[in-house]
């Protein structure tokens, strides 16, 4: 499946506004900024349409290494940023063919 660079995803934007590139990777970058800036203070990020953005909580807990499987790592509690797609979003997911 091919993937989408930001770059290319501003050229998109461009072409279909007619905005300069310059501009949608400013609003593009402002975006982004807005939403880890809300992230980071522990809001969620709801978009409608699209999706929320919000944080978990990974509790802690024991890890092994598998070269030394006797000794267990402890992993400490983190911060992790959770997607849940709208059901529009998901409907999008669903309508792409699956190729082997």
């Amino acid at each position: 499946m091919p993937r989408l660079v930001k770059k290319d995803f501003i050229i998109e934007i461009s072409n279909k506004t007619g905005l300069t590139h310059q501009d949608v990777s400013t609003v593009l970058e402002s975006f982004l900024d807005g939403v880890m800036r809300h992230l980071g203070s522990g809001n969620a990020v709801a978009l409608r349409d699209f999706g929320t953005f919000d944080l978990r909580v990974s509790r802690r807990k024991l890890g092994r290494n598998p070269r030394q499987p006797e000794k267990t790592i402890p992993i400490p509690d983190k911060h992790i940023v959770r997607f849940r797609p709208s059901g529009k979003f998901e409907e999008v997911a669903a309508a792409v063919p699956i190729s082997e």
